[in-house]
């Protein structure tokens, strides 16, 4: 996979290095009550092992971050994670994402009817989608924010679709009682519960 500084990196081929991220999981499950993973940074090795480790650890509901704004590339991760012919993770929406944010920052509305996981029939179910997570945030590596009088707008997009499974940044939601930040966006609480009482496309929940 491709390198990044930030961690040390770890032998996925390793039986040690297999046997101890699968006891971590359980662990994660078992003790902690965690009912699925967020893998980070998937771009770093083989999403075989993503795999491998879903199929030991049987999560609810697994992610990966494929941070790439070319669908195909996230679409090919899906596929790299599949154990009997089926994905067994899922993926951050970041071509929609993306495609978002510059059709906003840009002035390009048209954009916005761009491609995305969420819109391709065969991937809807394993796309994530979102307007702002804890990397997209300024002063954070992947700092691209979405405009802040859009961010509204953008998350109706996301929750009032039929496909997909969207993910709400807890910024956007809670604000950051740490700075004394404000909830970004008010209208969350109104587009959840609307998405929640419609129970919108078979992702709903």
């Amino acid at each position: 996979g491709e390198d990044w500084d930030g961690m040390r990196d770890l032998d996925h081929n390793s039986a040690n290095v297999q046997t101890t991220v699968k006891a971590y999981l359980q662990m994660l499950k078992d003790k902690f009550g965690y009912a699925g993973f967020r893998y980070d940074m998937v771009k770093g090795y083989g999403g075989k092992f993503t795999a491998l480790y879903n199929n030991a650890s049987q999560p609810e509901f697994s992610v990966g971050e494929y941070w790439d704004g070319n669908i195909n590339k996230v679409k090919a991760w899906i596929e790299s994670t599949k154990s009997d012919n089926v994905p067994t993770s899922a993926a951050f929406d970041f071509p929609v994402r993306y495609t978002v944010r510059d059709a906003v920052n840009n002035g390009n509305w048209a954009a916005l009817d761009g491609v995305g996981l969420a819109k391709d029939p065969n991937y809807a179910r394993y796309a994530v989608t979102f307007v702002e997570n804890h990397d997209t945030q300024p002063g954070q590596s992947l700092a691209s924010t979405i405009e802040s009088w859009f961010k509204p707008s953008a998350y109706a997009l996301i929750l009032l679709r039929d496909a997909g499974t969207p993910c709400v940044f807890w910024g956007d939601l809670l604000g950051t009682p740490e700075t004394g930040d404000l909830p970004a966006v008010r209208e969350l609480p109104l587009l959840m519960g609307v998405r929640f009482r419609a129970a919108i496309g078979p992702q709903h929940n």
